[in-house]
């Protein structure tokens, strides 16, 4: 039997922060798999040109091989981190039942909304973009 109850935030959030982390899991483990000569970016497969990730994979598994991760793309490093920082808030949220990982999330949130911080990510994005492209990855 289903329930009619919504999902509340908390849940919504720890089940799409679990079904992310899986997911990218398993891209990684594709990617290598696939090995260091080819790409798996839909995007660039599609299109022929290097997605504003591109590299992100490559930079991941550089980093989990000892090699320098930062020759390919540092977003790759930085949703690494977060999303690592996210599963462990979760993990530890669901250990003493707290709810840490929603009110971080909820916060970031609200930083990431001011207009200027939007600007700025926005820019970055672009700038890492045009930078990706310029060293063909």
């Amino acid at each position: 039997m289903t329930s009619s109850l919504p999902l509340s935030s908390r849940n919504r959030l720890y089940a799409g922060v679990a079904a992310l982390g899986a997911a990218g899991g398993a891209w990684l483990v594709c990617a290598s798999a696939a090995g260091s000569g080819s790409t798996i970016c839909p995007f660039k497969l599609a299109t022929g040109f290097a997605c504003p990730a591109c590299g992100s994979t490559r930079a991941v598994l550089a980093l989990f091989e000892g090699r320098n991760p930062l020759q390919y793309n540092p977003i790759g490093l930085v949703t690494f981190a977060v999303g690592a920082l996210a599963l462990g808030l979760m993990l530890r949220d669901l250990a003493t039942g707290s709810d840490r990982l929603l009110r971080t999330w909820r916060s970031a949130e609200a930083f990431a909304r001011r207009p200027p911080v939007a600007i700025a990510g926005v820019g970055l994005l672009a700038g890492n973009w045009i930078w990706t492209l310029s060293k063909g990855l």
